[in-house]
């Protein structure tokens, strides 16, 4: 389990794929250690171990369901900007073509007037 939380941090060096095949296991080796710990341990049967169990499995497996139901939903189409009109995809690069006018034309233009 240890193994598979510290693959987060080498998951540029090993692929990204493989990441996530991996990382699948993690939600195995978390039920296997819950079933170890409701099997094995003296306390499994107690009502504080039961409930302290169902605080961190109830928000895990609502977390999962919610994920795999989410997925098959349709996903909302991307909205794409609209097209330039052709008279300003014309215009437009004979504009930026210009260069500025310079700060000493603006400041004889203001002189000017």
């Amino acid at each position: 389990m240890i193994a598979l939380g510290l693959s987060y941090y080498v998951r540029d060096r090993i692929g990204r794929q493989r990441w996530k095949k991996l990382h699948r296991f993690t939600a195995l080796a978390w039920l296997a250690g819950l079933a170890h710990s409701f099997g094995e341990g003296t306390d499994a049967g107690t009502t504080w171990f039961i409930v302290a169990s169902a605080m961190v499995v109830i928000p895990a497996f609502v977390l999962l369901i919610v994920r795999h139901l989410g997925s098959s939903s349709p996903k909302p189409a991307r909205q794409t900007k609209p097209a330039r009109p052709a008279a300003q995809a014309r215009t437009a690069p004979a504009r930026a073509a210009q260069a500025p006018p310079a700060r000493h034309e603006i400041a004889r233009q203001e002189i000017v007037r």
